[in-house]
């Protein structure tokens, strides 16, 4: 019997993949007949070849099953492609920047048995930015939500209908994501875990941060891409459209948040973050304001 279905979308992460499912594999509490690993490659056929004789080489090469997935529909396609292969009882969503830090599997499961309405549960994140969650659009705060943000994590003040747990490492009920549907493929990036939160969460099911265990991110920061910035504006717009938001109000919102954070940045002399935060306003306006 399988109890847990990892599942790790890999987009040219050759480098990463290894010393991640290897953590899977040194903290695993369970027998390894009671989990499997499932990696959904989105990189085109060279670099998915490369994956493939990279992963050949290791001990657990027997041990995982490798999708190949050219198309590169995105996050959410991505996972659900994994989800849909997977014989577990409960899944894990992985990124390939993730390792595992401690034991947790059995934790994991004594959570899903005791509470019947649990769909999905979080772990605190340590490593890069330290955020485990984050603040659903509708909640956000015209300025300050960055502090707000790491406030809210650092002394884990979570709330499962105001802020969704990272996508970069959760553990689901199969089950539970099957019945609202999986991913909404329709978002290529951002604000996926958001939308399927609050599905679940009109199901009445239930959404846990737990601080007692901890895994490790090992995100840095990005320099500024437009394409995927507009990404986040289209997800923004859709998730907007989706729910029935305020798009006005929102909009206005992220507007004054990353106006706040250019006068913020000339004022302190970060040219480089001022000049990252002017091209992102120059979109925000593209996507709300014409």
């Amino acid at each position: 019997m399988v109890d847990f279905s990892f599942i790790i979308v890999t987009y040219n992460s050759n480098d990463l993949i290894d010393a991640c499912i290897s953590s899977i594999f040194n903290f695993a509490d369970i027998g390894e007949e009671r989990f499997e690993v499932i990696i959904v490659d989105n990189s085109n056929a060279d670099n998915h070849q490369r994956l493939t004789d990279l992963l050949a080489e290791k001990k657990f090469k027997d041990k995982i099953s490798i999708i190949h997935n050219p198309m590169n529909g995105g996050y959410g396609h991505g996972n659900n492609i994994g989800i849909r292969a997977a014989i577990g009882e409960y899944i894990c969503i992985m990124n390939p920047d993730v390792r595992l830090a401690e034991p947790l599997l059995v934790h994991t499961k004594g959570h899903f048995e005791i509470n019947p309405e649990l769909a999905v549960l979080g772990y605190k994140q340590t490593g890069g930015a330290n955020l485990s969650y984050f603040i659903k659009p509708e909640y956000k705060p015209a300025i300050g939500v960055s502090i707000l943000t790491k406030i809210s994590n650092s002394l884990n003040l979570f709330s499962e209908h105001k802020f969704y747990l990272s996508g970069a490492f959760f553990f689901a009920r199969k089950a539970d994501m099957e019945s609202v549907g999986l991913f909404d493929e329709r978002i290529f990036l951002y604000f996926e875990e958001a939308d399927i939160s609050n599905r679940l969460l009109m199901l009445n099911k239930r959404i846990q941060f737990d601080t007692s265990k901890k895994y490790v991110h090992l995100n840095g920061g990005r320099d500024f891409s437009r394409s995927s910035f507009e990404n986040e504006m289209k997800s923004l717009k859709y998730y907007i459209e989706k729910f029935h938001l305020d798009r006005k109000k929102i909009a206005a919102r992220y507007l004054s948040e990353y106006q706040f954070n250019l006068l913020l940045f000339n004022f302190t002399g970060k040219k480089d973050r001022a000049d990252k935060t002017r091209k992102e306003i120059e979109v925000i306006k593209e996507y709300f304001f014409q």
